[in-house]
């Protein structure tokens, strides 16, 4: 009699794992978080991506040939209290830096920001590091630290300058790279090879090498629904996401939007043709060619044309968190007489981090 023993998957060995792909952070307003990790920690947009449930979105940011993601969370229904270490889930967040000196540099970008940070710790055991640690609009502990590991032949980071200073040691050895992330957002692969760490000065300006891009007069992407129509010139993708820009043509008549605010985006509408109504709780003003309004987020606004003739006008996103709102609207039904139901609008703004107001 032969007893044949499988091997249970409980005792196999576990699959392999290539490391930490990103990190998803919720915070509370996401547009203040946005602008402090591109300011402080000078991280781009790579692109949004909505969230699978309908609601909120996920701003994906990046540092230009690192292998560094970081998600901000917008979340609709969350509450509003700031970070703390002590609930269930992230206790912190580290990034690496690539050598002791760039760790000085982010220190001295800090100070010279007037970013508070906490004391630089250093140490040698039970491993070698050195790093300090600064906090994001929600409280969010975010450490800079130079891990260059252990083993035989290693010195340490800190080599006396002078008494009671510390300094970089000499030579072209940087703390090793922990990931290399191939991240993927909706239907885009966006993909960076970390270079090696002796290529990589963190504290040097980064960015992406962009070209020229030209939409003939005709171009771009057709879009909008109802009586207004809308073609997408830029939709942020030769902008690192930071601007977009369309063109809407309103026909005379009723049909304006519900008045509304963007909680996370501003507006500047540039009219080109004809004449707008614009309306802002109970003011409006009407606005001939060659004006231009601009609308803050969080400010309450619409626009309509009661006039006889047909209004153009062109309109950029800052930045471009909107463009799928006009997509979405070209997939809605419409009336007999031309006409999208508010209701739909509504529902529809809601998913942009955008409200009607009435």
């Amino acid at each position: 009699m032969t007893t044949v023993t499988e091997t249970s998957p409980l005792t196999r060995a576990a699959p392999e794992l290539a490391g930490l792909q990103h990190i998803g952070l919720t915070v509370r307003d996401i547009v203040a978080s946005e602008a402090w990790y591109t300011k402080v920690l000078g991280l781009v947009r790579a692109f949004v991506e909505p969230h699978s449930t309908g609601d909120g979105h996920a701003v994906v940011m990046t540092r230009p040939g690192t292998g560094l993601f970081v998600g901000l969370e917008h979340h609709p229904d969350a509450d509003k209290e700031r970070f703390s270490p002590l609930r269930t889930g992230l206790d912190h967040l580290a990034v690496q830096v690539p050598s002791r000196e760039a760790l000085d540099g982010w220190i001295a970008r800090l100070e010279a920001m007037g970013v508070e940070h906490e004391a630089v710790v250093e140490r040698n055991e039970p491993v070698r590091l050195a790093l300090v640690l600064v906090r994001d609009p929600d409280s969010i502990p975010i450490e800079l630290i130079c891990w260059p590991g252990r083993g035989p032949g290693r010195e340490s980071l800190m080599t006396p300058r002078s008494p009671g200073r510390t300094r970089a040691r000499s030579g072209p050895e940087t703390c090793a790279r922990l990931v290399r992330v191939r991240l993927r957002g909706g239907s885009r692969l966006v993909t960076h090879e970390s270079p090696r760490p002796e290529q990589t000065t963190l504290i040097e300006t980064e960015r992406t090498t962009m070209s020229i891009h030209v939409v003939e007069p005709n171009g771009g992407e057709q879009s909008g629904g109802g009586p207004i129509r809308c073609r997408i010139i830029e939709d942020g993708s030769h902008t690192e996401h930071r601007l977009g820009l369309i063109e809407a043509v309103v026909s005379a008549g009723p049909g304006a939007p519900p008045q509304h605010v963007h909680r996370e985006h501003e507006e500047t509408f540039i009219v080109t043709q004809g004449k707008l109504r614009f309306t802002s709780g109970d003011g409006s003003v009407d606005v001939e060619a060659g004006s231009c309004v601009v609308v803050p987020a969080q400010t309450p606004h619409t626009f309509s044309n009661p006039f006889s003739e047909p209004a153009r006008f062109i309109c950029t996103l800052t930045p471009d968190l909107y463009f799928e709102y006009f997509r979405d609207l070209s997939k809605l039904p419409v009336s007999e007489q031309g006409f999208l139901d508010s209701a739909d609008v509504g529902k529809t703004m809601a998913k942009y981090a955008t409200e009607v107001v009435r």
